[in-house]
């Protein structure tokens, strides 16, 4: 889909605000929301308090309940405010990278952080240091206990970031943490609408490919883990969890660059065969024999699987031994469970093959 058509929606854009602001901002911070307005209040917060000062902030919001109360902020913090009737999150986005006026786009989701100097250190690294067109920094992941633990990126050991990034989807950052040059965003597309989940790595994925990706290695972000952004990857919609884990991969193949095309059967292996025989099993045992805090603990465990270091650093590594032990018994006495997880992931990766 191109980025145009995918931005025809119906939108509102609240014009008294943007009389005021600078004609050619070098930052275009983009924040999407959707009914968080406990949250949305201390993200703006955090942008103001950047000692860099040439931005402008621009809300998206796509179907919220109140949008009277994001509308009350956009006009408090001198905002634009796009409003959507309809779409997604990945819409939402779209829409404001199409409004902004900003050399470089900047993301972060309302229920993130900034630390004070994150725009600054990472405009100077991105304009004098690094020539790609998207820079990630490291972030500090906020548990729902409170605990902090540091999260640190780049690629796998022994694989460049593209590889990194179409295996495993991993080694960039969340989208807080992430600087884009606008025209490589535009040009590449944007955000794949069609995707409700893993939407930002599929997008990283295509910038490395096209633009290049860095890594500026200061915690300059700090991501929240907690239930409303993290139940869609442990067991509460497992299949859905699976569904775009096939069709990312699918979609990757498909769009494999030729200097990449020896990495296809890792990403089968890795991303499909894992999924469809091991993970999905789990997560479905996991839901239906587990129950209580037990359950929670080991769901905390799965969650997030690649991020080892600060898996085992929050519910400690014997208790990890223990849960893996419980969950080895879970899978010998539901055969049939896992069997039917299986057959349906094969059936799912059938589907996305030939849709997409």
């Amino acid at each position: 889909m191109c980025f145009r058509a995918a931005c025809s929606t119906r939108l509102k854009v609240c014009s008294s605000v943007r009389e005021s602001k600078a004609m050619n901002p070098l930052v275009s911070v983009v924040i999407p929301t959707h009914d968080r307005p406990h949250l949305l209040p201390e993200a703006l917060e955090s942008v103001r308090a950047q000692t860099f000062k040439d931005y402008e902030i621009i809300i998206a919001s796509n179907g919220e309940r109140n949008p009277t109360f994001t509308a009350g902020l956009a006009a408090e913090h001198n905002c634009w405010l796009v409003i959507l009737s309809e779409g997604n999150r990945s819409h939402a986005r779209n829409v404001a990278i199409e409004q902004a006026r900003g050399k470089w786009i900047a993301f972060l989701d309302d229920d993130d952080l900034w630390h004070p100097r994150k725009l600054e250190q990472q405009v100077a690294f991105a304009t004098s240091r690094s020539r790609a067109g998207c820079i990630f920094t490291d972030a500090i992941l906020r548990l729902k206990n409170g605990t902090e633990v540091v999260h640190r990126l780049g690629p796998y050991k022994h694989y460049s970031i593209e590889e990194s990034l179409m295996i495993w989807r991993c080694g960039a950052g969340g989208g807080s943490t992430a600087l884009v040059r606008r025209d490589a965003l535009l040009g590449v597309g944007g955000f794949d609408v069609n995707m409700t989940l893993t939407e930002d790595w599929d997008l990283w994925r295509r910038l490395a490919y096209t633009n290049g990706v860095d890594f500026l290695h200061e915690p300059l972000s700090t991501l929240r883990t907690h239930g409303a952004n993290g139940e869609d990857h442990t067991t509460l919609k497992p299949f859905k969890c699976a569904y775009w884990d096939i069709y990312h991969a699918i979609k990757a193949i498909k769009e494999c660059p030729p200097n990449l095309r020896h990495m296809i059967p890792r990403v089968i292996a890795r991303s499909i065969l894992a999924r469809v025989f091991f993970w999905l099993p789990i997560h479905f045992v996991v839901g239906r024999l587990l129950s209580g805090p037990q359950a929670h603990k080991l769901r905390s465990f799965l969650r997030w699987t690649r991020a080892v270091r600060w898996r085992i650093k929050e519910v400690g590594l014997v208790r990890a031994m223990r849960q893996s032990t419980r969950l080895r018994a879970a899978l010998r006495r539901d055969t049939f469970l896992i069997a039917s997880a299986v057959i349906l992931g094969i059936i799912s990766f059938s589907y996305l093959w030939s849709v997409s």
